[in-house]
């Protein structure tokens, strides 16, 4: 992956929850962990690259639990 310095790429992992964690600034990455991993790794990057901005988001559902990974270049 080129690009300039600093992210040209950002990652949005986005848990779509009945119950929303109440401390998501610290629960939200580490239970992404095992996800952005896999998400570098198809990449071929590491989890770390600066070029990569990882986002993560909780948004509170009454429908199916699951999780939506939206990635936007930005060059």
């Amino acid at each position: 992956m080129a690009g300039r310095d600093g992210p040209v790429l950002r990652v949005a992992l986005v848990s779509l929850r009945r119950r929303l964690v109440t401390d998501a600034t610290d629960n939200l990455p580490t239970g992404f962990k095992g996800l952005r991993d896999a998400v570098a790794a198809s990449l071929g990057v590491d989890d770390a690259d600066s070029r990569v901005a990882w986002e993560y988001r909780q948004v509170q559902t009454s429908g199916r639990e699951g999780t939506v990974v939206v990635a936007e270049w930005l060059i």
